[in-house]
């Protein structure tokens, strides 16, 4: 039980660093939000948890350099990069990275257990790997059974607390 709650604080400790250093890039001096290189791009779903009580009004997608804005409804755009995965992270109106996700060929939803699986990403170092071992890792960690318990744990701790990421950890 004390090896979970320490692995559990490592990993949230990892992603905490991990997003405090992550600052979202201005829009372009018209006020418009920036848009990739070559203008192609896709949908993305914020996904909340079941029950959660939480207003997506005013925030806003960062993935591949691009910043869009989120509907009430979870929609919103991110760059379509063919063959890669990104990380988009997603920002309420105070700047405050809320949730993440990773964005491939195949996926393009954000939400608490996306969240739990790039923390997971960053802490066993599957980020500063090959990409064929990260491709591995995005497609299957969700099924190895302990990983999906604690994906499930870290949602519902998100319910509880959508901000946890700027708490201080006592």
């Amino acid at each position: 039980m004390k090896k979970t709650i320490h692995i559990s604080m490592f990993l949230l400790s990892a992603l905490i660093l991990l997003t405090m250093s992550c600052k979202k890039e201005p829009t372009d001096s018209d006020g418009q939000h920036n848009n990739p290189p070559d203008g192609t791009m896709k949908d993305v779903k914020i996904i909340l948890p079941d029950g959660a009580n939480y207003d997506l009004t005013g925030h806003e997608v960062l993935a591949g350099g691009v910043i869009q804005p989120v509907s009430k409804d979870g929609n919103s755009k991110v760059p379509d990069i063919k063959g890669t995965a990104n990380i988009a992270y997603l920002f309420d109106k105070a700047d405050n990275v809320v949730m993440a996700g990773f964005i491939t060929d195949s996926t393009s939803t954000i939400s608490a257990e996306t969240t739990a699986k790039v923390i997971l990403f960053y802490a066993t170092s599957a980020a500063f790997s090959v990409d064929t071992i990260a491709k591995v890792f995005i497609s299957k960690i969700g099924t190895v059974p302990e990983t999906a318990a604690w994906m499930q744990n870290f949602s519902a701790t998100w319910k509880a607390n959508p901000l946890l990421f700027h708490k201080e950890l006592t």
